[in-house]
């Protein structure tokens, strides 16, 4: 008895979620130390800063990427195929394994042919078990780590941002990216 012909793109998609749900939760700080970076730099903050204190909060942001793309590195571990066939076994509340059973083999008694047929009984039960499957959406958990919702902070930041920024935005993260020495510049209010 074979595999049903979905089950390698739901392992697929399994696999896809799983991956999904280990990547976001490490991504996640790098992308609010851009978003943060970016929404500073549209509303134009940074070129009103003293030279020295533009320097610095670029520092700030530069340790802060460099922090978070290492969490990032090494807090990332890609799931093994046998983990996407638990997720979908776990989605799908399976008990005892069954699409393990659809890739395991034999592995004693070819010779004896009640245990083969016993095998093909239990693969095809197993089989049957796995034709209504289905994955359920990723759950990266970031309200478990991010318990005061920071995160919309950020997006709501960001997206005013692009509305604010939207003529030059360009020009803007450029200057945001140059601190400027002596002149007029000055902390705006």
């Amino acid at each position: 008895m074979n595999r049903p012909p979905r089950f390698p793109v739901l392992l697929g998609l399994s696999h896809v979620a799983l991956t999904w749900e280990r990547l976001w939760p490490v991504l996640w700080p790098a992308v609010a130390v851009v978003s943060v970076f970016v929404s500073l730099s549209l509303i134009d903050v940074l070129p009103h800063l003293p030279g020295l204190v533009h320097i610095l909060v670029l520092a700030a942001f530069a340790g802060a990427l460099g922090v978070a793309v290492h969490y990032l590195i090494t807090g990332f571990r890609a799931p093994r195929h046998g983990e996407a066939r638990h997720r979908l076994e776990r989605d799908n509340d399976l008990r005892h394994r069954p699409l393990t059973a659809l890739v395991d083999r034999l592995s004693a008694g070819d010779d004896d042919p009640q245990a083969v047929a016993l095998w093909i009984a239990h693969r095809a039960r197993m089989a049957s078990t796995a034709r209504h499957l289905g994955v359920r959406f990723p759950a990266p958990g970031l309200m478990r780590r991010d318990p005061y919702g920071l995160r919309a902070v950020v997006l709501l930041f960001f997206i005013i941002a692009i509305a604010a920024g939207h003529g030059d935005p360009a020009s803007r993260l450029g200057r945001a990216m140059v601190p400027q020495f002596g002149g007029t510049t000055g902390i705006l209010l």
